[in-house]
């Protein structure tokens, strides 16, 4: 599926260490997943609103690749 080979490629051009954190934060469900959140913000030494922060430029970044990736040729071309 184009779509998702296009997702694995963007996701692999992330530097490793915020592909690491994008992962980390998307896991566990409902109250393990807050605490999960919590204590990555605590080890980064950062707020919870500035992890959720960092986390959607990150996403933003991700998902502006994968549009770009999965755009019509002509599209890309045009721009």
């Amino acid at each position: 599926d184009r779509l998702h080979d296009c997702f694995d490629r963007c996701l692999a051009g992330i530097p490793e260490e915020s592909r690491a954190l994008l992962l980390r934060y998307y896991e566990g469900e409902k109250r393990s997943k807050i605490l999960n959140r919590r204590s990555i913000a605590s080890a980064m030494g950062v707020s919870e609103s500035a992890l959720r922060n960092r986390v959607q430029r990150l996403r933003d970044r991700l998902e502006q690749c994968v549009e770009a990736c999965t755009a019509p040729a002509a599209e890309v071309t045009s721009s």
